[in-house]
């Protein structure tokens, strides 16, 4: 099950909070998914066709409080490849920021208020 939810705040370059918490069934490990809205043209008439909703990045819930959530970008995966290469724990696999001017691309931009779906693992009667 999924709810609409927005983003509250940026805590810091890898974890946000959410303004939906347990009393909307909110729950540890659910995952909060933030899009980019894109908006399609027909190439011969210039008439808009509809948006598309697209992935920027999928973050864990890792604490719920009644009326918000903190979510945490997750980190990249331990691969035998990666042990090899580099030495130490895994990063995040993005950044979060709310600068426009940014001009890392490993960055994603938020903003306060900004739309998000909360991606509800089980139902409430298995909580």
């Amino acid at each position: 099950m999924e709810i609409e939810a927005k983003i509250a705040a940026l805590l810091s370059d890898t974890k946000l909070a959410v303004n939906v918490g347990s009393l909307s069934g909110v729950a540890k490990g659910d995952d909060v998914v933030i899009f980019e809205t894109v908006s399609v043209t027909d190439p011969d008439t210039d008439e808009p066709l509809g948006e598309v909703k697209l992935v920027q990045l999928r973050l864990r819930i890792e604490d719920v409080q009644e009326r918000l959530a903190v979510a945490v970008v997750p980190t990249e995966n331990a691969s035998l490849s990666r042990l090899i290469t580099q030495i130490g724990p895994p990063g995040p696999i993005a950044r979060l920021t709310e600068n426009p001017f940014d001009t890392d691309n490993s960055r994603i931009l938020v903003d306060r208020g900004q739309s998000v779906v909360v991606v509800l693992k089980s139902t409430s009667a298995e909580k």
